[in-house]
């Protein structure tokens, strides 16, 4: 009896070990699934900031290309510009002593000749306006390359600075080298003679 009671005995601390094996097993697969649980969460976060990231990826690479566009129109406007303002010079220093006008004692012919000296007064204060734009551009520019050209001086300034350096350490190394080299040949003729 006493042996079917250590049996059952047994047979029991099995089962509870089995219990709690299985509950260990259970604990562990709670905490897996919650640590997936988090990372499908954090997963779908990321998904969210991808696409917020290519939405704004895809914004900039609109702007710049409307930007890019912008350019090419004011680049072709700015020649444009250029055209007339050099067609402008040469016309006017082309042009000879205008004949005075004929006045007419009509007053269609008078209001005509308004009209015509109206539009002329526009397409002058427009040119005069584009010459205003271009001469102030030309100014930036020239600006920018008097800028670059002192930059370039100094680069150069900097960089023969920086050779004289190198040469004087040079030199000084050379001439540690020969002192040391000398050095040593006095040491060995004193060791060795």
């Amino acid at each position: 009896m006493e042996l079917a009671a250590g049996k059952q005995q047994e047979e029991l601390q099995r089962r509870v070990d089995s219990g709690d094996q299985a509950d260990r097993r259970g604990e562990e697969v709670a905490a897996v699934r919650r640590e997936l649980e988090a990372k499908m969460v954090a997963l779908g976060e990321r998904d969210d900031e991808l696409r917020e990231l290519r939405s704004r990826l895809q914004a900039r690479e609109e702007e710049t290309i409307r930007l890019r566009e912008e350019l090419q129109e004011k680049g072709g406007r700015l020649e444009m510009a250029e055209l007339n303002l050099a067609q402008l010079r040469g016309s006017t220093a082309e042009q000879t002593p205008a004949t005075p006008p004929v006045v007419s004692s009509s007053e269609g012919n008078a209001e005509a000749e308004r009209e015509r000296a109206e539009k002329k007064d526009k397409v002058i204060r427009a040119l005069e306006e584009r010459n205003g734009e271009l001469e102030k551009r030309e100014a930036e520019l020239t600006a920018y390359i008097q800028q670059a050209g002192q930059d370039r001086e100094q680069i150069i300034h900097q960089y023969t600075t920086y050779c004289q350096q190198l040469t004087g350490q040079l030199e000084d190394a050379s001439s540690q080298l020969s002192d040391k080299m000398s050095e040593n040949s006095a040491l060995t003729n004193r060791y060795f003679n």
